[in-house]
């Protein structure tokens, strides 16, 4: 078994098994310093996005958004694209998504986005809104802190580490040129591939 000097100058060695058992955390470590500030902000956005499609929003909102869309895979591309990203940013994330997927999956909002569409449009314009929703999950992040559950646990890190001075608007001030530019070019290349393939 190979085995590791414990120190410098030390005599005694240890095996790289040993090193790395010592070194793993454990659940427990790991469960005690979870971020748990920020799970009632998590639970409640899902909370509000049940509320919503029970109480009929969610076929409203899909009804809005069709009628912008209105047979246009541009359309439902960046327009479906620019609300789930806004969303994400003032809800999560991870409530927009489940929201929006139901909104692009709702028989109201496939009915009206491809009311003026012909042939396999049809068929694209509902997937291009629902992949323009996964497109928005993911650089939302890129826009503020707010944008992914994952940046709220990271900040709330950085301050438990005294890392105090890091703010909101600063990573918003460096991160929106790439936000905007990434979720302007995963667009266009998914419209591109729908209306040349």
């Amino acid at each position: 078994m190979a085995t590791v000097a414990a120190g410098s100058g030390s005599s005694s060695s240890k095996s790289i098994q040993e090193l790395l058992q010592i070194s793993q955390p454990t659940f427990w470590h790991a469960w005690s310093v979870l971020p748990w500030e920020v799970v009632p902000f998590v639970l409640g956005m899902f909370v509000l996005v049940e509320g919503l499609n029970s109480t009929g929003w969610v076929d409203r909102i899909a009804m809005w958004l069709a009628n912008g869309v209105h047979g246009s895979i541009w359309a439902a591309l960046f327009g479906i694209g620019a609300f789930s990203v806004l969303l994400a940013n003032l809800a999560n994330n991870q409530p927009m998504t489940i929201l929006m997927t139901r909104v692009t999956m709702s028989p109201a909002f496939i009915a009206a986005a491809t009311a003026g569409a012909t042939g396999v449009m049809i068929d694209r314009i509902p997937k291009a809104a629902a992949l323009a929703v996964v497109i928005a999950s993911n650089v939302a992040a890129n826009y503020t802190v707010m944008g992914a559950l994952a940046g709220i646990m990271y900040v709330n890190i950085l301050q438990r580490k005294g890392m105090k001075d890091f703010s909101y608007v600063t990573f918003s001030r460096m991160m929106l040129p790439s936000g905007v530019l990434s979720t302007v070019v995963a667009l266009v290349v998914l419209g591109a591939q729908y209306v040349t393939w």
